[in-house]
This record gives C-alpha cells, structure tokens and sequence, in this order.
C-alpha cells in the first residue's frame, strides 16, 4: 500500500511532457480546404504553433510539432514562394494529438519573377460612423491599378477604429474586389480585446512568407521587446541566406528591437502608427513611415500611400496621394507668361491612382514630347525654341484620358518689379501685422517656377530677395530633429538619426517637467550657492531610488543603524524622481539620505531648510530631532 501511494504521489508530481502534433502542408489546388488526390504536399515549408514552436515539412509535406498537452492556440505556415502571400492558419481550442492538421496553399497563376512591386497603407481607422467609410474600397482599387498587380496590399495596423466585428467586416467587403491579396497587420487600436476579435477574423497576429527572394515577416507591436527578440530570432532563423528581409509592424520599433532587426540582418521596416510621412535611417536598417490613407497625418500631409518595388536587395518607394478626380495641371509656363524664344521649362502636377500617368506635352500642333518624373507630383521637360508670338501648351496624362491647356507667349519679357523687402515669418514682421511698405500694383507675373522632388508643406511662404519660396515637405531627407527645411528631395530618402548621450530616463522625466516643489527646491539650491560659493557639491549618486507599491522608495540596499527606513509616498499614479546633490551634513539638518527620502514625499515644507518633509506620522517613516 505504501508503495501504491507513492506511485500516485509521483505521478501527480511529474510535469507534463511534449506531446507530437503531427500534420500536413499541401498544395489545395481546387480551393476546397481539404487534401484531395492529386493535390501534393509541399516540402520544407516552416510551420509554426504561436510564436514558440518551429518545424520544417518534410518531403511529402508532413510535419510535427512538440506542444504540450491540451494547448489551445493557432498553427500558421510561412507561406512560400510560389503562393498566395498573407496568414494561412488553423486555430485549435484543445489539441489533440492523434487527429492530423491540414494547411492549404493557394498556388499563383504564375510565380513573381524579377522586381517585387506591392502597395503599402496604414492607419484606415474604419467604422460604420466615420465620414470616410466607403472610401476603402474605391482607395484601395485605386492604389492597386497596376499592371501587372501587385504581389499584395498591406495595411500596417489599426485598421479599424475601436476593434468590433462589424468594422472587419466592412474592410472585408471594402476589399473584397481586390485583384491583389490582402495582407492585414494588426495594430493597437485592432487589439483592444487582447486579440480575441483578431484571432476569430484575421488568425496569427506573427506571420511571414516569401515573394521571389525576398522574406516579409509580420509582428505585433502588442509583444514586449523580449518576446519580439525571442520571436524573430526563432522565426529568422530559418530565411535562406542571400535573401532579402523585410519586416511589417505597427508601431516604429524600439532601439532595442532595433539593434535586434540589425544584428538578425532585417534591412527594411515598414510601420504606420505616427500618422506621418517620414523615412530614418536606424544605421543599416531603413524605417519607412506612413501617414494614414484616408484622413492624412498629422504632419500636414493628405492621406497616401506607397508603391514599393524592391529588387535585389534594393528597395524604391513611390509616394502617392489620395485624390477624389484625377489631378493635371501645367505649372509652368503660366498663364499669360513670357517664354523666351530658346524654349524653357515644362512643369507640371498630376495625380490619380497608383498607375503611371505617362504625362505628355505639346506646344500648338507640334510632336508630343514625354515629360520625365520629377518627384512628388512634378513632371518636367524642356521645351525647344520656338517663333515669337502666342502659343498654346497641352499637357495630356493616363493615355490622353486627361488634359490641361494654357496659353502663354514668346517674346523678350522685362524683369518683373520685386514683391518687396523680405517677409522672413507669417505676417511679415515679430508683430504680424502683414502691412507692406508700398502697393503690390498689377498685373503680377510669375517669375519662375522648379520642382522641389517632393509635396509642398502646407505652411506660411517666405520672401527672401524679392522672390517667394515654399520648404519642401514631402518625401525628403530629415533627421529625427530636424524641422521641416526647404532641401530637395529624392526619390528614394534616408537620414541618420542624431546620437543621442544615455541617461537616466528618470532623471531626464523629472528634469523635462519640474513641478513646483521642484522649482521651489532648485530657487533654494541657488540661493545657497549664493551664499557659500565656496561650497562644491559632492557627485550626483547614480541611485534615484525605486519603485514601491504606493510610490517612490527613496533610497535602495539595506537599512543601516540609525538610519531611516524607506518612505513611500501617497499618490500611487505620481511618477515624480528629484535628483539631489548630496553635501556634508551639518548640526541641526537631515542627512543626505534622509533629504533624498524626504523629496519623494508630497506635504508642505516644514523645515527650516526648506526641505520637503512631511511631518505627518507615516508607518516606515521616523523622525529625526534636532540635536
């Protein structure tokens, strides 16, 4: 009997192993979701069970994977090359082990071959009760008007605005025309319910799959930077060598999860979140920054869109903008200008879809000349010389689909008159009163006109010579510090991001937002410089203190003989930390450490010293007499 007891004792104590799930990953040719004859498997595909167990298809598409026993989560497949991109993905309640698991693939009706080109949007926001709630579809069908298609669409999270059903179900229906797949990334505001409406609708919330040589792997922003680590390292770990790594997530990535894309040799990120149009530089690792694709960002730009193509290695973003009407108008020359006889310049804006407008020019009944991409919507050529006299300039886009004309001359102009002396901020002047020396008489000419390689910031213009200039704010070189400047810009922008010293990011808190207690403390400090300028102050400790469960524990380590204990202060939601500078301590003051003690606490200042103590008898702290 003794024995008997002490087996069920053992058996009851021992943990629970692995069990094998055994499955299959098959190429579903006639789209049923179920393996048929005739349908192979495919071999040395990666399976995955959540974002902790990997294994690799074997030739005939078998798998098995080690989960413990009655695990519930979802089992994806990377999808290979060769397939339809986006989660593919079986959600189990309680595994079992001796049923199988099928996985099926899409095979495409022909492979991508040679540059990948595909459609990037971020931040949609959907809801039945926004103002742009059927623009979806009609956006998206413009943003995939490519020929051919795109390899696939992606929005880069919050993809709706408060995570219901009834709002992934209108982006389904809004896409459901698509002629290129959908690849959905979740974001904070698709999560709200831990992703349980997720997991029902979309599946795995980490993905990856492959288009030619290049490997896309999706996360959640919702993970810790150490189950991001931990994820795509495991994940990576199976990207044949040589191919190219692009990541797609929500939020921009940490320095830390940053150094992690760098040393697992990710060279680009595509993130949303910031409702802004930005592209950094993360020493190797290229940020490209959408704004949203309906309501634009806050940076002043319109909603937009990027068309990606990436080839070898190397990637090149093309930035479009949200139009209601196809958009062509002539720039330049203007209207009524004088062109000089040897020719000048073309410049026109245009933009509709994601297609390329092909802009042509024409000067009355003369041969059409093409007009090369000058970045943003500028479109530029020269023109040849021409007789004196008034000419007609047509500028015609999308296959003669749309037109604009203007007329202008050719004839030896005079300068124009100056607008005047400089006009440096809004208003002219520090008083912004917007007054002018002297009458702007008309008619007023446009002296010249040039493409800035990106969109124009929707700001105050500045004069400067006579002449009026606008600062370039599309897609341009910037670093993280930088304002907006007036540069040109490329089509393809990066810009190295200021190094920053590392400190204490509680120091640097208490120091960006001093309270009045702080303001009051640092007015005593100097006057007691004042007094003893004699006096150097002993170093700064590196030790602020730590975190209690009601507040700020002042001082760490153990308690010494005749020291105070740690106080903890009342307001549990005050993230406040004040440095102090330690001096020697003096008959009839507390002690360095008893002052750092005391700072945390809230009260009024009772002490001679003007020191923040609170009197008030508190468990953990005592108080010290004056001798």
């Amino acid at each position: 009997m003794r024995r008997l007891l002490t087996a069920c004792v053992l058996a009851l104590a021992a943990p629970a192993t692995a069990a094998p799930l055994h499955g299959l990953v098959y190429d579903d040719i006639n789209g049923d979701g179920q393996p048929s004859a005739g349908e192979p498997g495919v071999a040395s595909a990666v399976v995955a069970f959540g974002v902790q167990q990997f294994a690799v298809t074997d030739a005939q598409g078998q798998f098995t994977l080690d989960v413990p026993p009655g695990a519930q989560g979802i089992v994806w497949v990377r999808v290979p090359d060769g397939f339809v991109p986006g989660p593919v993905w079986a959600r189990v309640e309680a595994i079992r082990t001796d049923a199988g698991l099928d996985l099926g693939l899409r095979r495409l009706a022909a492979p991508h071959r040679g540059p990948v080109t595909f459609v990037v949007a971020a931040d949609t926001h959907l809801a039945l009760d926004q103002p742009f709630a059927e623009d979806l579809a009609q956006v998206a069908a413009d943003a995939t008007a490519l020929d051919p298609p795109p390899a696939f669409f992606t929005i880069l999270g919050d993809i709706t605005q408060g995570n219901q059903l009834d709002q992934f179900q209108l982006v389904d229906r809004s896409l459901a025309g698509l002629s290129a797949p959908y690849v959905p990334v979740p974001g904070n505001h698709d999560w709200y319910d831990r992703g349980a409406t997720w997991f029902a609708h979309y599946g795995p919330d980490n993905y990856s799959f492959d288009v030619g040589t290049t490997h896309f792997v999706v996360w959640n922003m919702a993970m810790s930077e150490q189950e991001i680590r931990d994820y795509l390292g495991a994940e990576l770990s199976h990207v044949a060598q040589g191919m190219s790594i692009v990541a797609l997530t929500h939020a921009p990535p940490s320095e830390r999860v940053t150094d992690t894309l760098r040393s697992l040799g990710v060279d680009y990120v595509l993130t949303g979140h910031t409702h802004s149009n930005r592209v950094v530089d993360h020493d190797g690792v290229i940020e490209l920054n959408s704004e949203p694709l309906l309501m634009g960002g806050l940076d002043f730009s319109p909603g937009g869109y990027r068309v990606m193509t990436i080839d070898r290695g190397a990637l090149r973003s093309y930035h479009r903008t949200v139009v209601e009407h196809p958009l062509l108008e002539v720039v330049s020359p203007g209207r009524g200008q004088c062109v000089a006889m040897t020719g000048g310049q073309v410049l026109a804006a245009a933009e509709y879809d994601a297609g390329d407008p092909a802009v042509t020019a024409r000067v009355d009944c003369a041969t059409p000349i093409a007009l090369r991409y000058a970045g943003g919507w500028s479109w530029q050529a020269e023109l040849p010389a021409m007789s004196p006299g008034p000419h007609t300039l047509t500028v015609a886009a999308h296959a003669g689909g749309v037109t604009s004309s203007v007329g202008f001359e050719v004839c030896a102009a005079a300068a124009p008159p100056l607008a005047g002396p400089d006009w440096p901020q809004i208003g002219g002047a520090p008083d912004h009163a917007g007054a002018r020396d002297r009458e702007l008489a008309p008619p007023l000419a446009q002296r010249w006109a040039t493409a800035v390689g990106g969109h124009v910031l929707q700001a105050s213009p500045v004069i400067a010579r006579g002449m009026d200039h606008h600062p370039d704010a599309g897609p341009r070189r910037r670093r993280r510090d930088a304002g907006h400047r007036c540069r040109r810009a490329d089509r393809r922008h990066r810009a190295r991001p200021r190094r920053r010293h590392r400190r204490d990011p509680l120091a640097q808190r208490a120091r960006r937002r001093p309270g009045p207690r702080r303001r009051r403390d640092l007015r005593a400090a100097r006057r007691r410089r004042r007094r003893h300028p004699d006096r150097q102050p002993a170093p700064a400790r590196r030790d602020l203190g730590r975190r209690g469960r009601h507040g700020v524990v002042g001082r760490s380590g153990p308690r010494g003989p005749g020291q105070p204990g740690p106080v903890r202060g009342r307001d549990q939601r005050r993230r406040r930390v004040r440095r102090v500078q330690p001096r020697a301590r003096r008959p009839g003051r507390l002690g360095p450490r008893h002052r750092r003690t005391a700072l945390a606490l809230r009260g009024r200042a009772h002490h001679r010293d003007q020191r923040h103590v609170d009197r008030r008898r508190r468990p953990g702290l005592r108080r010290q007499r004056r001798r």
